[in-house]
């Protein structure tokens, strides 16, 4: 079977690292002719390994420019190859190619934490991956909470759902002698992962033990967010006791093998790799309760706090962190569960049911199993959604030109 790979959008962060996972894996299936698309100034982030042809197009990088190009010019290209199957390593597809597949990578929920400005791009994508997830036979995700979340509760999206994550291929082991007085939190800087709330928390540990050390491993790539971090942690007088750097992968695992336990008060994500990379570490985590991280960790794998009220976030999260910290016995038992679930994220099990999908070989949700909302009359459901949403645009937009007023 012939499946053009749609990369164009594999620029750098999520999209090339599960890329580079998954193709050594995925060429090794039997029955598919994988050809991979890929923009030229993007061609060199990509490890792509023989027995992949690769064709490279270049085009205008711009929004707008490569949405035009996917939707009209991808599927004359993907048509006169003779594929079958597209698969789309992004939210949306190319809609008149054949037999398109996406790979539902971003949380729509990140739409909450960003600047107004940014809020429109987040609603063009939402609505190109409703409309995507309707055309397509089948939605990877990469996590079955995000797709269940986009698919609103209608029975018929979730049946199309497949959750093909990110493998974490991670020797299983921590260091034999740990450090407890080092934390570690591991992410790019946004406004989304929350870092003030996690250095707050932090911060009321230290008062119990003035030797504790907190490592946040990322790249400051929202500066609104990371000068909102930055404040914080000089209003609170930790500039000696906390680190924020980028690093190599490896030195971010040696960290975590060491590390007292693993801190996250992240508010959205489409999968915790970090999170399994710390428990295959052997780090005992304290995480925010939602269902991306008890998707990875399980319900026992992991300790989890209610941060949605972010005025005592900081102290529930202080309070379950000093709770694992004083328990040596609940530290060997997470090292124990978290291990065991680490190991069930591969790129060899993802490729797997990748693969499977593909070649559209079955459904893959039981009708049992999909949690399906009350009957309501056709569409109210998503037509409530959207004018909910809408209003809430329109009253921040509202809410900016009083402000612009005050201004002037």
């Amino acid at each position: 079977m012939k499946i053009l790979i749609n990369a164009i959008h594999s620029k750098a962060g999520g999209g090339v690292t599960y890329l580079n996972g998954l193709l050594p894996h995925l060429v090794k299936q039997g029955g598919l002719e994988l050809i991979l698309l890929c923009h030229t100034k993007y061609r060199d982030v990509l490890d792509i390994p023989d027995g992949i042809e690769v064709i490279e197009v270049d085009f205008k990088d711009g929004f707008l420019s490569t949405l035009l190009w996917e939707q009209f010019v991808l599927p004359f290209k993907a048509r006169k190859l003779g594929t079958q199957t597209t698969f789309n390593i992004a939210n949306y597809a190319p809609l008149l190619a054949p037999r398109p597949v996406v790979f539902l990578t971003n949380n729509p929920e990140v739409r909450h934490h960003v600047p107004l400005r940014q809020k429109f791009y987040w609603w063009a994508l939402l609505g190109m991956t409703w409309l995507s997830m309707m055309r397509c036979p089948v939605v990877l995700t990469n996590g079955i909470h995000l797709g269940r979340q986009l698919a609103d509760g209608w029975a018929w999206l979730e049946r199309k759902l497949i959750s093909t994550p990110m493998g974490a291929d991670v020797p299983v082991g921590s260091a034999p002698v740990r450090d407890p007085n080092l934390m570690v939190a591991v992410g790019n800087i946004y406004k989304h992962k929350d870092y003030p709330t996690l250095i707050k928390a932090f911060s009321l540990l230290r008062k119990k033990n003035p030797q504790a050390r907190l490592l946040i491993y990322g790249h400051p790539l929202d500066r609104e967010a990371t000068e909102d971090m930055i404040a914080v942690i000089n209003a609170l007088d930790l500039k000696e006791a906390v680190l924020v750097t980028p690093a190599p992968h490896e030195a971010v695992l040696k960290s975590l093998r060491k590390a007292g336990c693993y801190l996250s008060a992240s508010r959205a994500e489409t999968f915790s790799a970090t999170l399994v990379e710390a428990l295959a570490c052997g780090a005992p985590a304290v995480v925010a309760d939602y269902d991306f991280n008890r998707e990875v960790a399980g319900d026992d794998g992991a300790v989890y706090v209610d941060v949605k009220d972010k005025e005592s976030a900081a102290t529930r999260l202080a309070h379950q962190a000093q709770k694992l910290l004083d328990d040596k016995e609940l530290q060997d038992t997470l090292r124990v569960k978290g291990s065991k679930r680490a190991g069930e994220f591969t790129w060899a099990a993802t490729a797997e049911k990748v693969a499977v999908a593909l070649k559209g070989e079955f459904l893959p949700v039981e009708k049992e199993d999909v949690q399906q909302k009350d009957v309501l009359p056709e569409g109210v459901s998503l037509a409530q959604k959207i004018r909910s949403e809408l209003q809430q645009l329109k009253e921040q937009i509202e809410d900016a030109l009083k402000a612009f007023k005050k201004v002037d």
